[in-house]
C-alpha cells in the first residue's frame, strides 16, 4: 500500500475442474505419405502478481485450443522426412501488463494528482488468434551427413486487447483531455498512451511478430579413417523482418525492423575408453558475432515550432542480438 507501507495481497480462488483434452490421428495410406490430424485444449493457473488495472479482481485462468492439419512424408528409404502443417490456435485470456503504465503516471503526476498514480505493475487480458504454415525436412544424405531445414510463416491476431485499461481510459479521458488542453505533458503522454492502446487494437498483429523464421543446419561425422571420431557442423537461424510498432493513428500501418540472421556451428570429438563411451563438443552460436539492433517499439517525435527537426515515427526500444558464445560440453556413457 503506497499511503502505508502495509502488504496488500489480493487471491482470487478456483475451484472449477477444467478438462483438456488431447487428440491426435496419422494415417498412411502409402508407406511414404500419410496426413495426420491433433487437436489440443490447454489450461494455465493464473501466475502471480497485480490485480486488473480497472476492476482491481484477479483475472481469469487463461485457456488455449490448438488444431494442426497436415501430411508426413518419408521418402528415398526413409532417408528424406518431414512434415508439411497449418496450425489454427486461440488463446482466450492470456494476462499481460497493462499496456502505457509510465504515461498515465506521468499525467496524474503532471496533474498534481500523484495520489492516483498506479504503483507496481496491473494486469490487463488479451485474446490471441494464431494461424500459419510450417514445413520441416530431414535429409540423411549418407550415414555421415545429415541435414535438417525449417521454415515457418506464422501470422497472430489480437482480439479484445486490453478491455481493462480501455475501461480505465474512459473513466478518466475527459479529465485528461481537459487538462491537456493547457498542460503539454499531458497532452504528450496522453497521444502516447492512446498509441500504446492501439497496439492491441481488434485483427491487429503482434508488435515483435516475424514475417517468416527458418532454420537450417547440417554436420558431418567422420566414422573410419584417421578422422574417426570427429565431427562438425554449421548452420544459421533466420529471422524475417520483425513488426516494431505503427505509425501514430494507424494502427495497422506497420513499421518493421529488418530481419537478420544468425550462424551457429560446432565441432565435436567422439570415442571409447575401455568400457566407456565419451563426446567432447564445443558449439559456438552468433558465430561471425553479429551486433545488429532489434527495434522493439516506435515512438512519436514532435519537433518543436521553428526547429530544425522533424515530425514522425523513429524505432525507439532496442535490444541487441545475444553475443557470439562458446559452450564446450563433455558426456560419458557408462
Amino acid at each position: 500500500n503506497a499511503n502505508n507501507g502495509e502488504l496488500a495481497l489480493t487471491r482470487r480462488e478456483f475451484g472449477e475442474a477444467v478438462n483438456t483434452p488431447t487428440a491426435g490421428v496419422v494415417w498412411y495410406p502409402i508407406p511414404q505419405v500419410g496426413p495426420f490430424f491433433n487437436f489440443s485444449e490447454s489450461f494455465s493457473g493464473i501466475p502471480l502478481g497485480a490485480p486488473l488495472l480497472n476492476s482491481r479482481a484477479q483475472p481469469d485462468a487463461p485457456r488455449g485450443r490448438t488444431k494442426e492439419y497436415g501430411v508426413y512424408f518419408r521418402l528415398f528409404a526413409e532417408r528424406l522426412q518431414g512434415s508439411i502443417r497449418y496450425y489454427d490456435s486461440i488463446s482466450d485470456g492470456r494476462i499481460v501488463n497493462a499496456p502505457g503504465l509510465a504515461n498515465l503516471n506521468a499525467m496524474w503526476n503532471a496533474m498534481g494528482l500523484s495520489a492516483n498514480v498506479e504503483t507496481g505493475t496491473p494486469r490487463d487480458t488479451q485474446v490471441l488468434i494464431s494461424t500459419g504454415y510450417e514445413f520441416e525436412l530431414i535429409a540423411n544424405l549418407t550415414k555421415s551427413w545429415r541435414t535438417s531445414f525449417n521454415y515457418a510463416l506464422p501470422h497472430s491476431e489480437q482480439n479484445d486487447s486490453f478491455p481493462e485499461t480501455k475501461a480505465y481510459r474512459a473513466l478518466h479521458l475527459a479529465q485528461w483531455q481537459a487538462a491537456a488542453a493547457t498542460n503539454p505533458t499531458v497532452a504528450t503522454n496522453l497521444q502516447t498512451f492512446n498509441t500504446a492502446i492501439e497496439a492491441g487494437n481488434d485483427g491487429r498483429e503482434q508488435n515483435t511478430a516475424l514475417k517468416y523464421r527458418a532454420n537450417l543446419y547440417s554436420s558431418y561425422d567422420f566414422r573410419e579413417g584417421r578422422l574417426r571420431g570427429f565431427g562438425f557442423g554449421g548452420g544459421a537461424n533466420l529471422y524475417g523482418d520483425q513488426i516494431a510498432g505503427n505509425a501514430l493513428g494507424q494502427p495497422y500501418n506497420y513499421i518493421y525492423s529488418k530481419g537478420y540472421y544468425v550462424a551457429t556451428a560446432h565441432l565435436a570429438y567422439a570415442a571409447k575408453f575401455r568400457n566407456t563411451r565419451y563426446k567432447v563438443q564445443l558449439n559456438i552460436s552468433n558465430l561471425f558475432d553479429e551486433q545488429k539492433l532489434i527495434y522493439t517499439s516506435v515512438a512519436r517525435y514532435t519537433a518543436p515550432a521553428g526547429s530544425a527537426g522533424i515530425t514522425g515515427d523513429y524505432f525507439a526500444g532496442f535490444r541487441y542480438v545475444e553475443p557470439r558464445k562458446f559452450t564446450l560440453t563433455t558426456t560419458f556413457d557408462f
